[in-house]
């Protein structure tokens, strides 16, 4: 009777770990069909080229080169983009400066006003770990070091594509915001970074 508890038990035991290994399997294939489905979603970029200012004349040039992506609904990649570091605040611009008609590495919004207004910042989701007090309305001071101390209003919520590193990986709040507003805060409407989506979108190196 032992023998018989003992091998019963054993039994269980396996189909306990093989029903939680087939557990496991399954939600490793479902998560990793919904990041490729999210990422293929946010229409990403292959190439980013960091470069100093530039306008829409490069961008112009660079669209028109063989092999870069066209896309429907008129809108065509590269675009271009302004990445600004304050001692406080990390604000990625949009890869256009059209909130409305992006073209690629799609940022989403999530809550509140959309598109911000001049004056405002969208925060980028992950950041609201760092600071969860900061609701809509709320000022958030912008320290330069060009112009000193601004302020700007916090509008809502948005989220950028999911491999950009969250703001809580640099200790950095991240937002968006106008060319407007980046004007206030003593930036240019120039663009330092340029995006390139290419016709070629085979996720490997060869391509």
């Amino acid at each position: 009777m032992g023998n018989r508890t003992r091998t019963l038990l054993v039994v269980l035991s396996i189909a306990v770990g093989v029903f939680a290994v087939g557990t496991i399997a399954a939600a490793h294939a479902l998560l990793q069909q919904t990041i490729h489905d999210a990422y293929a979603a946010s229409q990403p970029s292959a190439i980013t080229f960091y470069t100093g200012v530039f306008d829409d004349g490069l961008v112009d040039s660079v669209r028109r080169m063989r092999g870069v992506a066209t896309r429907r609904r008129g809108g065509t990649s590269p675009c271009g983009c302004r990445r600004v570091r304050t001692r406080t605040v990390s604000l990625p611009w949009l890869p256009s400066p059209d909130f409305k008609h992006q073209r690629l590495d799609y940022v989403t919004p999530e809550a509140g006003n959309w598109p911000p207004k001049r004056g405002e910042i969208a925060l980028e989701r992950s950041s609201l770990r760092l600071e969860s007090w900061l609701v809509p309305g709320t000022p958030v001071t912008v320290l330069t070091a060009g112009t000193g101390r601004r302020t700007v209003s916090r509008s809502g919520r948005a989220t950028t594509r999911p491999e950009a590193a969250p703001g809580f990986y640099y200790g950095r709040l991240q937002g968006h915001v106008t060319f407007d507003t980046l004007e206030d805060l003593g930036f240019g409407r120039q663009y330092d970074e340029l995006r390139v989506r290419l016709t070629d979108t085979a996720l490997d190196k060869a391509a």
